[in-house]
């Protein structure tokens, strides 16, 4: 199913919350408790387990048990991240959706804040409020935290929203009717939520005065480490098929064109210094490599490829970064 053809609404809930899981069981019960605990109550959570085979389901049945609202579905065999969310897609029936991780949490006036926008800007497809960061307990703010509140009409908001970068997308709510122009589906292929919002950048949107979600930083979250075969080839596919759009039509493509790889690039600079935080040495000078020869930073690459000759054979240079980095990433 592509979009809306043939999708019929469902009376009752207004809005559903997507929640894929996999092995992620105690982060999962918080997860839940912020969806349950939203100050507009006419949701439905949609718990997608991805064949755990540990306590997910039982810790899933115990709030269903409590609240009607809670539904679960197990695959019986693990489909991937991307097939699990395009599965939960195509089963929402009310007219708005957001996305969940299980391993991040809603704050209380996420729903209602965001129906407060679509209610001030009708013409709006999706809206977002401020996305904060847990770091060892400590709240910080995230890069949603860029965008001022109001309006956003194309063909400006796309350029916004690659000169801002994407918010996480456990933060937005998108009207369902969107998914006819996004497409009901998440692939690998093009970067799962990346490829996702990219399609989804041509629409009109909005922001709200809020902070609505967190993002968890933790040792198997991205912020820690994001690999390098998350990032490419799928994010420059996600471009060269968005370029090939009508999506992309309304901006000139000698604006957009650099715009996008100007924002693919820095995810791959991220995922460099990622991997050099992490000493995945391998990751890094690939990652560098693609920095000189496909986005032409050949400072920046050669800078970063030195950087990690220099960890891998000093541990005391490498313990000197791991200093460095740690006490960035406590501050950014």
């Amino acid at each position: 199913m592509n979009g809306d053809q043939g999708r019929e609404m469902t009376a009752g809930a207004l809005i559903t919350i997507i929640l894929p899981t996999f092995r992620r069981p105690r982060m999962l019960s918080n997860a839940i408790e912020s969806a349950l605990g939203q100050d507009f109550a006419n949701i439905e959570l949609k718990v997608y387990d991805n064949c755990s085979g540990d306590e997910t389901a039982g810790i899933v049945a115990h709030f269903a048990d409590q609240d009607d609202r809670v539904k679960y579905y197990c695959h019986p065999k693990n489909i991937g991240a991307a097939a699990n969310y395009s599965y939960a897609l195509n089963e929402v029936r009310t007219p708005f959706f957001s996305f969940l991780a299980d391993d991040d949490w809603l704050l209380p006036g996420f729903c209602r804040s965001a129906l407060g926008e679509f209610a001030a800007y009708p013409a709006a497809q999706f809206v977002f409020g401020r996305t904060l960061l847990d770091s060892e307990g400590t709240l910080l703010p995230s890069d949603s935290a860029r965008y001022a509140p109001g309006f956003y009409a194309q063909p400006g908001g796309m350029l916004t929203l690659l000169e801002n970068r994407f918010p996480p997308w456990i933060g937005i709510l998108f009207k369902t009717e969107a998914l006819q122009e996004i497409g009901a589906y998440v692939t690998e292929a093009d970067g799962i939520d990346f490829g996702f919002l990219l399609r989804a950048s041509h629409l009109p949107f909005a922001v709200s005065d809020y902070d609505v979600a967190v993002f968890r930083r933790h040792s198997g979250s991205s912020c820690q480490h994001l690999p390098l075969e998350m990032v490419w080839p799928s994010h420059i596919d996600a471009v060269r098929a968005f370029l090939d759009s009508p999506r992309s039509s309304g901006v000139a493509p000698n604006v957009l064109t650099p715009a996008l790889n100007k924002y693919v690039s820095w995810i791959v600079r991220v995922a460099c210094t990622s991997a050099l935080r992490t000493h995945h040495y391998e990751d890094a000078r690939a990652a560098a490599a693609i920095l000189r020869e496909y986005f032409g930073k050949h400072n920046t690459g050669l800078m970063l490829t030195a950087l990690g000759e220099l960890m891998q054979r000093s541990t005391l240079i490498e313990g000197c970064i791991d200093t460095i980095s740690s006490w960035r990433m406590s501050r950014s």
